[in-house]
């Protein structure tokens, strides 16, 4: 997802996309929020990869297509 960086200050938040680690706005940022916690990421390909990842931690022995 690109960011306009035009209309960003220096001084708005920021946080790590969990995925690719690359600092993104947190105003602009997927937030996916858990029980105990909150990931970020920066876009939709990473929240893909994000949601692949989930899905064989949650079921370590189905191989993923």
């Amino acid at each position: 997802m690109p960011v306009d960086r035009k209309n960003i200050t220096q001084d708005e938040p920021q946080v790590s996309c969990g995925i690719c680690m690359s600092e993104i706005p947190a105003s602009v940022a997927l937030s996916i929020e858990g029980d105990e916690y909150v990931q970020y990421v920066c876009g939709i390909p990473c929240h893909h990869k994000w949601k692949e990842q989930s899905e064989k931690n949650r079921n370590p022995d189905v191989e993923a297509g």
